[in-house]
């Protein structure tokens, strides 16, 4: 049977009264620092029948985890995001919400957040995890709560319109109100009272990988690229929402196409990759990539990846999609989804450095995929190269999750 670490123990000793006093309780523990296996030792402790909700590609590792505490048969039942129709109300003691800003969104709950909130209602307790909390907004506090049945705001309501009730009546929300396309002006949720966080507190446990002793944190080297062909096409984008037969019929879209443009493809109306004549990144990656070392490599958009892996292999270097066979020293390079890795995925033993060849517009994503070569053990250097091309919509990108990474870090310091 596994042994749980000193920190965790702590983290553990720390969350368990707060579980039995209230109910709920938030594991706000870094990521690289164990939650799971905090999450399923008070789980055990309650006793009962346990749901574990977390993403599709964790499962394994829940699953893995569980049998090294001894194993639990029937008593859990681990389930992703996408499957909670498929779980029937009632019959849980506890309630496990793994990554839980995936139901974090202000305004009205997300549908995940209904199902969870109904199957919580019939649960004795509920434990939630994240490194990343409300990381977007301090607005998002509210429906993380919700969707357990029970926290600091329970008295504005269970019904969706709850969230509004607590940022107008409540007097939580701080209006402010946003322009958008053609002059109207629409009302943004995402700012609320300081106060807010403070409310938090006494229901989570805070942890930080420094607490624990980890020697190395991530180093983030930014690159800005000179690649006047995804600027012209950018601008162009801009300017009349139309590049060749690759059409922007929103400013979200004209932003998305944007930054799209500069890693080398976009997508037209039928969805088939279109070339833009763009290498100015993937000629530069290949020039810093040293004989011997594995880099992982990781883009916002799925036609980027095969451009890369097919760019790259032109180039002289041996590129796979596959973990497994990147990990057994199979390939140089690894290309794959900066979304689908940035959670629950170990690259601490990689020697070599991650490489950020695109960005997500979501802060989260972003300070997760920083932690995945993060480990107590590691001596290296935690080496991150973010790609941009100078003077494009990258460089706007890269500030905004910066800074939503620092509010992270904010939450966890103050």
């Amino acid at each position: 049977m596994m042994e749980l670490r000193a920190h965790q123990k702590r983290a553990c000793d720390m969350a368990r009264p707060i579980l039995e006093k209230l109910g709920v309780v938030l594991l706000a523990l870094e990521p690289r620092l164990g939650k799971t296996l905090c999450a399923l030792t008070l789980a055990r402790e309650v006793g009962g029948r346990v749901l574990f909700v977390t993403k599709k590609a964790a499962i394994g590792s829940v699953e893995g985890d569980s049998r090294l505490m001894g194993g639990w048969g029937d008593d859990l039942v681990v389930v992703n995001y996408e499957s909670l129709h498929k779980v029937k109300f009632g019959g849980f003691s506890v309630v496990v919400i793994d990554e839980c800003h995936r139901i974090s969104a202000p305004k009205k709950p997300c549908k995940a957040a209904r199902q969870i909130r109904g199957i919580c209602a019939g649960a004795a307790k509920v434990i939630m995890l994240s490194g990343t909390p409300a990381i977007e907004s301090s607005a998002q506090w509210f429906n993380i709560f919700w969707a357990t049945a029970r926290g600091p705001w329970v008295e504005f309501g269970s019904g969706i319109m709850a969230f509004y009730s607590w940022f107008k009546k409540g007097g939580y929300g701080i209006p402010s109100p946003i322009r958008i396309a053609g002059g109207q002006e629409v009302e943004s949720y995402k700012r609320v009272i300081d106060a807010v966080a403070d409310e938090v507190r006494p229901y989570a446990v805070c942890m930080t990988q420094s607490d624990v002793g980890f020697k190395q944190r991530a180093r983030v080297i930014p690159h800005l690229i000179d690649d006047p062909v995804a600027l012209s096409i950018g601008e162009c984008i801009k300017r009349a929402g139309i590049w060749q037969d690759v059409i922007a019929e929103n400013p979200a879209a004209i932003l998305q196409k944007q930054a799209m443009a500069c890693g080398g493809t976009l997508l037209n109306d039928e969805g088939d990759v279109v070339l833009t004549g763009s290498r100015a990144k993937l000629e530069f990656l290949a020039s810093k990539l040293q004989g011997g070392r594995q880099y992982a490599i990781f883009t916002q958009y799925i036609a980027e990846r095969s451009f890369l892996k097919l760019g790259l292999q032109e180039l002289g270097f041996s590129v796979t999609f596959d973990m497994d066979e990147f990990r057994g020293g199979g390939a140089q390079c690894f290309v794959g989804s900066i979304k689908r890795y940035c959670e629950g995925f170990d690259l601490s033993w990689l020697d070599g450095a991650m490489v950020l060849y695109s960005l997500t517009f979501s802060g989260s994503t972003y300070t997760q995929i920083l932690d995945r070569m993060a480990n107590w053990n590691r001596e290296e250097d935690i080496l991150v190269h973010v790609l941009m091309v100078r003077g494009s919509v990258e460089e706007s990108i890269f500030k905004a999750v910066s800074n939503k990474q620092s509010f992270n870090e904010a939450f966890y310091n103050a």
